[in-house]
């Protein structure tokens, strides 16, 4: 099964970037690595807050991304089960 795909920030393709790449295009962009954490599971979190933006890596490689919102007053959001 090919489960191509691919994610892509600042009009690049991060799947495929090193922890290493990652920091340097959110810097690039204005963003500052804003801590690392070593999971005992074996994945490492980096964290750029100010773009609410979590990624994860095994092996050195990016594993998976969590996104948050930037807060809004005037809005609601609604996230199904």
């Amino acid at each position: 099964m090919n489960l191509s795909f691919f994610v892509s920030l600042f009009g690049e393709k991060i799947f495929g970037l090193d922890e290493e790449g990652i920091t340097k295009l959110f810097e690039k962009n204005g963003y500052q690595l804003t801590e690392t954490e070593d999971h005992e599971w074996g994945e490492k979190r980096v964290s750029f807050d100010d773009a609410l933006i979590d990624l994860y890596f095994e092996n050195g490689e990016l594993a998976s991304v969590n996104f948050g919102l930037f807060p809004d007053e005037s809005s609601f959001f609604y996230f199904p089960n």
